[in-house]
C-alpha cells in the first residue's frame, strides 16, 4: 500500500504529464483575424478618440506618422536628420521655417558615422539629454543582426516614442530593391505606429539621377514599395546654384497638401558645426542641371585637326601641360579635359606636324620633376 507521500508524488507527476500533453496539443481557439471589421461610423468615432496629428517638422513629418527622407550620398541627409531630432528634443521652435509643437524623447539610430565623425560635424552643438543615440554594439553576440525586436526593446528601456533610422539598409541584409525586404521593413514601422504610437523618420538613398530630372517617388532608391507605407516622403537635393546650396522637396503627403515648391537652404559650418540656413522658397526647375544637349555652355569638341594646326604656334617653346591645356581650352572655347584628351591622341605617330620653320616634328611629352611638359621634337631624316 502506497504511503500518502507516494500518492501525492504520483498525483503531481500525472498533473505535470497532463500539462505537458495539453501544451503540445493544438488549441481549437480561432486565430486573431488579420483585419478589423468596423462600421464607417465607428471608424469615425475611433478617429475622433485617437491622438491628433501634430507637426514634428511641419507638414514633412507629423506624429504619429512615418516619414522618409531621401537623397544622394553626401547631400546632407544625416545632417538634416540630426537637426530635426534636435528640433523635437529641445526648446527650438522651428527649422527651415517648419514648426514643431512636440517636445519628446527621441531615439536616433546612427549606423553611418563613427564617434569621431559625429564629433567633427557637431562638436559644441547644444544637444539635450532627450536626444538618445543608438549604434552597433561591438560587444553584442550577433553584431550583424538588427531587427524590430531590438527596436522594441530599446523603446521599452528608453521610453522613447519617436525614432530616426539612419539608414534603412540597417534593417535588411539584402537590398531594399527586394520587394519582400522593403515591405517587411515598412510593415514593421507601421506596426510600431499602430500598436505603440511610435513615429519614425527613415533615411534612404536615391540612385544617380540624370541631369534635369525633377525629384519624384520614382527616384526612391530600391523598391517604390517603401513609399506605400509612408505618410510623408521628402527629398533633399543638390542645387546647381552653388556647391553648398540644397533644396528640400516633398513628394508625398497622405494627410494634407504637399509642401508647395521647394525650400532652398545653404549647408555651412558657420556656427562651428554643420547645419542648414534657409534662403527662401522657389520652384524646383531653377535648381536642376540642364541636360547636355540643351546646355548652351557645353564645351566644344575641339577637333583633332584644329588642335594639331594650333600646336606650331603654341609650342614654339616647350610648355608645361597645365599651361598648354589652359591656352588651348581658351582658344577653342572648351575645357582642359577635352584638350588633354586631344593631346594624348596627338602624341601618337599621327601627331606629326611641321614647326614654324617647316621641319617635320612629333608632339612629344616628357616628365620634368613633377611636371609634364609638351614640345615639338624634330623627326630624324629617313624616319
Amino acid at each position: 500500500m502506497l504511503s500518502a507521500a507516494s500518492e501525492a508524488g504520483s498525483y503531481k507527476a500525472r498533473l505535470l504529464a497532463d500539462a505537458d500533453r495539453l501544451a503540445d496539443e493544438p488549441t481549437n481557439e480561432p486565430a486573431e483575424p488579420a483585419t478589423r471589421i468596423r462600421t464607417a461610423a465607428q471608424r469615425l468615432t475611433d478617429a475622433r478618440n485617437a491622438p491628433p496629428l501634430r507637426p514634428l517638422f511641419g507638414c514633412l513629418w507629423e506624429t504619429p506618422g512615418i516619414a522618409i527622407l531621401a537623397g544622394d550620398t553626401g547631400v546632407g541627409k544625416s545632417v538634416l536628420a540630426v537637426h530635426i531630432a534636435h528640433l523635437i528634443t529641445s526648446d527650438t521652435t522651428a527649422l527651415l521655417g517648419l514648426h514643431c509643437v512636440v517636445r519628446e524623447r527621441l531615439l536616433y539610430y546612427d549606423f553611418e558615422l563613427t564617434d569621431r565623425q559625429f564629433e567633427k560635424r557637431f562638436d559644441g552643438f547644444p544637444f539635450t539629454d532627450e536626444l538618445l543615440t543608438g549604434d552597433t554594439n561591438p560587444a553584442a553576440v550577433d553584431v550583424e543582426s538588427f531587427t524590430f525586436d531590438h527596436i522594441c526593446a530599446d523603446l521599452d528601456r528608453t521610453g522613447a516614442r519617436i525614432v530616426v533610422l539612419d539608414n534603412i539598409t540597417a534593417l535588411a541584409l539584402k537590398t531594399t530593391a527586394d520587394a519582400d525586404v522593403s515591405i517587411g521593413i515598412m510593415k514593421g514601422l507601421k506596426r510600431l505606429q499602430l500598436e505603440r504610437g511610435v513615429s519614425s523618420l527613415v533615411l534612404a538613398h536615391t540612385p544617380k539621377l540624370p541631369p534635369g530630372a525633377a525629384l519624384s517617388l520614382n527616384h526612391l532608391a530600391g523598391s517604390k514599395h517603401l513609399s506605400n507605407f509612408a505618410d510623408s516622403v521628402f527629398f533633399i537635393g543638390r542645387s546647381v546654384q552653388g556647391p553648398r546650396t540644397r533644396y528640400v522637396k516633398q513628394v508625398k503627403n497622405r494627410t494634407d497638401e504637399e509642401l508647395p515648391g521647394v525650400l532652398v537652404c545653404e549647408l555651412s559650418d558657420e556656427g562651428g558645426h554643420l547645419g542648414f540656413t534657409l534662403r527662401g522658397t522657389d520652384d524646383e526647375a531653377p535648381h536642376l542641371a540642364v541636360p547636355a544637349e540643351e546646355n548652351p555652355t557645353t564645351p566644344r569638341k575641339a577637333p583633332l585637326a584644329d588642335v594639331l594646326a594650333a600646336l606650331p604656334t603654341c609650342l614654339a617653346q616647350p610648355q608645361p601641360a597645365g599651361q598648354l591645356e589652359t591656352q588651348l581650352a581658351e582658344q577653342f572655347d572648351t575645357d582642359a579635359r577635352t584638350i588633354r584628351k586631344r593631346l594624348k591622341e596627338l602624341t601618337e605617330p599621327a601627331g606629326y606636324v611641321p614647326d614654324l620653320s617647316g621641319r617635320l616634328c612629333a608632339v612629344a611629352k616628357e616628365q620634368r620633376g613633377r611636371e609634364t611638359w609638351y614640345s615639338l621634337r624634330p623627326v630624324p631624316v629617313g624616319a
